[in-house]
């Protein structure tokens, strides 16, 4: 049950990043050009990039989570998760050594600065890719009793609410 809620909290993340980037697509790009790390002719087609791809891993996996599918059907997506969330890491990393004054990128409603709730956010999509593909049940949420199901879903919810906010919480002052 507590894969599951992980592996949830991981795709609704990216999901709700995607929205957030979609609807404030050029503050996104404003964010992406203070960095300082991309050059201004690619921010455009960068920005939607990573809106497609949080889009496509998040709401796809969701989806196929929700239509209980199991480890196997997932995993396309849950690589795709670990992937997205270590190239976050990076870019987080490197943005707090180099650039810690540049915004994170992670909510363009936002200028956070990067700090370890922006660590924790653009980890957590990793950490939840990688726990689903070692530990997700082989049934996904069929696996579990609808009692418990239920409990998971509610609870992943939950946690991509509580990491969403981890930047206000962990970076504010």
């Amino acid at each position: 049950m507590v894969v599951v809620a992980v592996v949830a909290s991981g795709f609704v993340l990216l999901g709700v990043s995607a929205a957030r980037h979609a609807r404030w697509r050029d503050a996104f790009a404003a964010q992406l050009r203070a960095q300082a790390l991309w050059h201004d002719d690619a921010v455009p087609v960068l920005s939607w990039a990573v809106l497609v791809a949080e889009a496509v891993v998040g709401g796809g996996g969701v989806l196929v989570l929700s239509f209980g599918a199991g480890a196997f059907a997932l995993g396309p997506f849950l690589m795709a998760m670990a992937l997205l969330g270590a190239g976050f890491v990076g870019l987080q990393a490197f943005l707090l050594v180099r650039r810690p004054d540049a915004p994170c990128g992670c909510d363009p409603g936002h200028d956070a600065k990067v700090g370890v709730g922006t660590l924790l956010k653009a980890a957590w999509p990793a950490l939840a890719g990688v726990l689903g593909l070692v530990a997700l049940p082989a049934q996904g949420l069929d696996a579990l009793t609808i009692g418990a199901a239920l409990v998971a879903v509610v609870g992943g919810l939950a946690l991509a609410a509580l990491l969403d906010r981890a930047p206000a919480l962990f970076d504010a002052g």
